[in-house]
This record gives structure tokens, sequence and C-alpha cells, in this order.
């Protein structure tokens, strides 16, 4: 049985309208689906056929449940049927619906891509590779291509079998229908599916360069410098670059390929502004041509004439097309890569507006991969000259507080950032003050906590270089902040020297130096010695010297409490233990502040289950200095203050907040056996029963990612804080 012509007419019109009428549709049919396959496959009607197609794939382009229950309701017989469909040469308009729903279909799914491509078998598939082929049927072969291209793009194994069904003969017709320049739709296709394949497997792109040979290899240069078909192009260049890009033989073929004229082609392809997409992948190739050979990186540079010298600028510093930015600062970055002398020549074609702008990309943080790409080129053009380094210098200070706000971002452009700058300052102690003094000004927008982790970046740099060290801890000192911050930046800095582990005499050696740094006029040396003698302490290890500082606020103590607990390898079990005692035994703490630094200690240490009940107990033992504690039954507060409630919502608040910092040290066994203990509390009228069942609600949440989300949140607790300035 099978849907009446009629109705189906309705129903596709229907499902034209929109993702909801689809659905509406969809849903109507539900259970009649086979009546609609029955007339798709029905070769006695071409014309019902194709519409039921047409209904098929317009019901589940837009929805990969529908495409799955469509897959299911098919059944090996119905796919079998589509199948024989899309591979008929009797009715080429049926065959290309066909064609158009399995390619939408295994597009949904790698799993119902393998189906089919299981489904086609060996005789299947060599239809399929003759209906791509066909030059008598263009409309065909483009879904036929393009069904292909779906079913590879899932599966490097499916991609190797594909190779070998294709065959010497099939090869080379899918190579001559991507060479084409009659039938640009088609060529566009194979050139889509010849990039799918390579770039995978080297044994195939070997074979695929040798299938091309010179004549193939000219005529794809040609399609990929064609600027009146685009989307061609764009496939061409793609190509070009998967066969090219693991390759120096290939590399070298294709460069022999191209000749002066190629080359020009290919530059002029890369510097226009009309295809920006075309552009982009032109800069690609070029950059991949240019980053394995000096000699070639040379000979780009050399064909570019001053128009195309400044088409390359311009691209690099546009801000309306990042992509093709990116691209052509790497190819900027690999050229100068390449040679001293262009270097000095692109720093002079550049000029001052185009220098400026390449410093803004490099430290715009609302564009990260563009700001990579330039931090990466600047600093190779710093790297070739001091003069340059000099000017780069001159262009960077009013764009400090922009580097800065890189170095914190997460991305790739982070590390790239805190490096460039280090380099730009490195060995100068004023330069050094002058980052730090922007730095200062833009805390807390810029996170303190990150700021810490470049700071001790710094460090990590120079750890191994004394001669660096002490121009960097001058900066430091002599910087225009405050006391308390200058001994945060000297621990996090001295923190990557990983002083703790320095024999006794390094270390006084160079805490000499640190006290012996001159310090600007009109400042306390007493209380700022004090607090580079405690910045040093902290990079040692000292929590004790920290926590009983007597001059330090709280959120500073906190600051250097955290860098010596992030320290690599500094909390051991056994350390973890030892700091816990320090926290809770030491006198004249509030609870507010030992609590704080417990959570650095969790977050960053190796505490054990036993650990953490012990904190818990500790907790509740400091609970009963209040009058009232969140264990005493509710009925019995009588009359009681608003202060009193306030302190008992403290005290919900911070016992909570223990298991919430505990939590990446939770395993399901540990909170299950809490869930139960604290039932059992409830039960016994040991703990109110809100209060357990706050509890219990809040392990059930851990209990789903126990041991599998253990990363710790860095959501800059303590940057919000009120800080001495």
């Amino acid at each position: 049985m099978q849907i009446h012509p009629e109705e189906l007419e309705k129903l596709l019109n229907r499902s034209r309208i929109g993702h909801e009428e689809q659905a509406a549709v969809y849903g109507e049919l539900e259970g009649r689906m086979s009546e609609v396959v029955n007339a798709a496959t029905n070769p006695q009607q071409p014309e019902v056929a194709r519409q039921a197609l047409k209904l098929l794939d317009e019901l589940t382009q837009n929805s990969d449940v529908r495409a799955a229950r469509l897959w299911a309701t098919l059944g090996a017989a119905g796919r079998a049927a589509l199948v024989t469909a899309a591979t008929s040469t009797a009715q080429p308009a049926v065959a290309e619906q066909a064609l158009h729903l399995l390619a939408s279909l295994a597009d949904h799914s790698d799993v119902t891509g393998a189906g089919l491509w299981a489904t086609l078998g060996a005789a299947g598939r060599a239809a399929l590779v003759t209906a791509a082929t066909s030059p008598a049927q263009p409309a065909v072969a483009v879904q036929a291509l393009n069904f292909l291209t779906n079913l590879v793009g899932y599966s490097d194994v499916i991609d190797a079998e594909m190779w070998a069904d294709l065959g010497a003969a099939g090869r080379a017709a899918i190579v001559t229908a991507a060479t084409s320049t009659a039938q640009h739709a088609v060529a566009d296709k194979a050139l889509a599916l010849l990039t799918v394949m390579a770039g995978i497997f080297n044994a195939i792109d070997t074979e695929l360069w040798a299938t091309l040979g010179a004549a193939g290899r000219a005529a794809l240069v040609a399609a990929a410098t064609s600027p009146a078909q685009p989307e061609v192009a764009d496939k061409a260049l793609l190509l070009l670059t998967a066969l090219t890009v693991r390759s120096e033989v290939r590399d070298e073929e294709l460069w022999t390929s191209l000749g002066a004229a190629g080359l020009a082609a290919l530059v002029t392809a890369a510097t226009s502004t009309a295809q920006p997409e075309v552009a982009e992948k032109a800069l690609n190739l070029l950059t991949n041509l240019s980053g394995n050979s000096a000699v070639r990186g040379e000979e780009i540079w050399t064909s570019l004439g001053a128009a195309e010298r400044a088409a390359l600028v311009t691209a690099a510093t546009s801000t309306s097309e990042p992509a093709v930015a990116e691209k052509a600062l790497e190819l900027l970055t690999a050229m100068a890569g390449n040679s001293v002398v262009i270097d000095a020549q692109l720093w002079a074609t550049l000029g001052a507006a185009e220098r400026a702008a390449v410093v803004t990309a490099a430290t715009n943080p609302a564009q990260p991969a563009a700001a990579e790409k330039a931090l990466i080129l600047l600093s190779t053009l710093a790297a070739s000259s001091v003069g340059i380094k000099v000017e780069l210098w001159h262009l960077l200070q009013p764009r400090l507080a922009q580097l800065w706000a890189v170095t914190t971002q997460p991305s790739a452009a982070k590390q790239d950032a805190a490096v460039f700058l280090f380099n730009q300052i490195r060995g100068d102690a004023q330069r050094t003050s002058q980052a730090l003094n922007v730095l200062n000004a833009a805390i807390p927008a810029i996170s303190i906590r990150r700021s810490i982790d470049t700071l001790r970046g710094w460090g990590e740099l120079v750890s191994r270089h004394e001669a660096a060290q002490l121009p960097l801890l001058t900066g430091i000192v002599q910087a225009n902040i405050s006391a308390q911050k200058m001994a945060v930046f000297l621990a996090a800095v001295m923190s990557g020297f990983n002083l703790w582990q320095h024999p006794l005499e390094e270390r006084e050696a160079l805490r000499d130096q640190l006290l012996a740094i001159p310090l600007a006029e009109g400042i306390d040396p007493t209380l700022y010695r004090q607090h580079m003698q405690l910045g040093f302490d902290a990079a040692c290890g000292n929590t004790v010297a920290v926590i009983e500082s007597k001059f330090l606020p709280a959120p500073e103590k906190l600051q250097l409490i955290e860098i010596i607990y992030s320290s690599r390898e500094f909390l051991s079990a056994q350390v973890t233990q030892e700091e816990l005692s320090k926290i809770q035994f030491t006198p004249h703490m509030s609870r507010e502040f030992k609590l704080q630094a417990i959570e650095l200690l969790l977050n960053h240490g190796k505490a054990n289950s036993s650990q953490f009940k012990g904190i818990l107990t500790w907790l509740k033992g400091e609970f009963k200095t209040d009058k009232h504690t969140v264990f005493t039954n509710p009925v019995t507060f009588g009359n009681i203050s608003d202060t009193e409630i306030y302190a008992l919502a403290e005290q919900r608040q911070q016992y909570l907040a223990l298991y919430q910092n505990f939590r990446p040290h939770m395993t399901r066994d540990f909170i299950q056996a809490e869930i139960a203990e604290i039932s059992q509390q409830v039960s016994t009228k040991e703990m109110p029963e809100d209060f357990g069942a706050t509890l219990i609600f809040q392990l059930r949440q851990f209990l789903s990612t126990a041991k599998i989300d253990a990363g710790v949140n860095d959501d800059g607790r303590y940057d919000s804080k009120s800080e001495s300035k």
C-alpha cells in the first residue's frame, strides 16, 4: 500500500512551510511512513516516487531524531530499494532525488552512514561511482559525489575502502570530473570528495598525487586561482593544501607546477578582498609552502610587489575578516621566520599605521585567535632586531592594559601574550615597573589569580638564568604599587624559581640580593623590607610566616597562601595534613579566614576523606562558641535576634561550602556513605531535618560526576575582595 498522490502533494507543500510544519506532518504520518516509502521506491510511477523522496527529504533534513526514525522504519528492504532507485540509470530524476535523500541521511549519523555503506555493497558502490563520473547526467553526478563525500567523511575505514574500490580507472574519472571546466558544479563536488579522502592516509595522498600527474596538477592550480568560480577555487585550494601539507616532495613538485604565473595568480587570490573565503585558503597554501622551505619563503616574499605586500598587510590587520587576518598573519610569520632581511623589509612595509594595527590585533582580548597569530609575528620580528624591539615597546605602552587582559584569556593566546610581554621587559627593571604599574591599575578588572599565574610563569622562564632574576625583582620592588601588592607579586615570581627545593645558602643569597634592592624615594624602608621578606618567605613555602603576619591584610594573606599551595608538587599528602593543623590551631585568626585558607588547601592539596571528616568535626567545635548552632533543634531557640539568625545562616553556608570544596576528592563510595550517615544523624535528632535534607540534596548532585568532574573552577574568589592599594 502506498500514499495517494494528491495527499502526497499536499503534505509536500506543507512540509516546505517551515520546521514546525515539518514536525506536524511527520507526526500525522506516524504509523503510515511505509506508505510514503512504498511510493518512493515504486519504479512504475517515477513522478510520484520523486515527490515521495522529496517529502522524506524535507521531513528529515532538519531533525536527527526524525532521520533516525526513518532509517529504522526503512528496514533492510527499504534501504535496498532506495539504493536501487539511487543507482538507476533509467530514471535520472528519481535517482537524483534518491541520492539527495541518502546523502542527507548519511550526513545525520555515522551509524546511518556505515549502514548505507554496507547496504550499497560492491555492486552499489560501483554503480555510485559510475553515476558520480557520468558527464551525461551532471545533476545526478553532483548528488552522487555529495553522497560519497558524506559517507567517506564519517569514517577512515570507509575512506580506505572507497579508495580501493575506485581503482585506477575510478580515481582517474573523479580527477577528470574535479578538473573539468565545463561542469563547475560537478567539479566542486568532485574536489570536495577528493579533499575528504586526502590528508588522512599518506598512501592515498601519494596515489592521488600520481593520478593527477603534471596535467592534473596544472588544471588544479588553474582552478584554484580562477576568480570566475570561487566555490571551485575554494575546494581546489583545500585539496592542494591537504595533498602537500605532509610531504616536502609534493610541496616542491607543486612549487614547480606553479611557476611564476601560478604563484602570481595565487598571490592575487590571497590578497583579494572580493572573495575572502578563497583568500583564506590561498593564504593557508602559501603559508604551507613558505613554512616548509626558507628558499620558497624568500621567493614568495620577493615575488610580492609593493602593492601585494601592502594588500597582505591590510589583510593581516583587517577586523572585518578575522579568519583572513589570522591566515595573513601566519603567512607573514612564516616568511619572516626564514630571514632577518625579510624581517627588516616587512617592518618597513608595515609603516607606522600598520605597525600600530598589528599591535592592536595582538592586544585585543575580544579576538584571541587573531591576537595569538599577531603575537607570534611580533615576537618573530622583535627577536630579529633590537631596533624593532625598541620601537615595539613604544607602540605597546599605551596598550599594556589590553595585553595584560590577553594574558588572562582561556585561550592559546594567553601563554603567547605572557611570554611576549616578558621578552619585552626582560632584563629591564624600568620596563618591568611600567608593566606592573599598568597591571596594578587594571586589577580587579584583570583577575589577580590569573595575573599571579602569569608572574609565576615569568619566574619559571628566568629560574635558571640568575642574571635575569634581579632586574625582574627590582622592577617589582620599584613599581608604583603598595607594599602588600609588592609582596604578592614577589611571591608569585619567586614561586616560579622553586626556591623551596634549593639549598639554604642559595636561598639566603637571593634573599640578601632582594633586600638590598634600592627603594624609591619617600618609601618607608622598614615597612617595604618587611613585605619583601614576607614575599620571599611565601615563595619558600613558609605558611607560618604568612599566617602569623601582623601587618598583612587578610586578602593578601590568602593570595600568598594560594601561591604556596598551588606551587608544583608542594602539597603532598603529608604536607596537606601539616598545613591543615597550622590553619586550625593558629590563634587570633577568624573562623572565616581559616575556612578560606582550608578551601585553598582542599582545592590544591591532596586531602583524604579522614582529613575531611576531621575538618567537619573541627568546624562543629567552632560553632559551639556561638550561642546557637545549625545542629540545634530550632524549637529550642526561643526568642532569637536578627544577629543570631544571621550567624546561623553563616554557619549553614560555611558547613555546606566545605562539602563543595571537597567535591574534587569525593568518590562515589564516600558520597553514598556520607548520605547514609547524615540520614542516620537526622533520624537520631543529631541534625535538624531541613539542614540534613540540604546536605543530602547537594551530595546527590555530586554523585553523578564523582571522580569524573574533578576540576576546580577558577572563580576568582579573592579577586572581588577589598585589596590594599
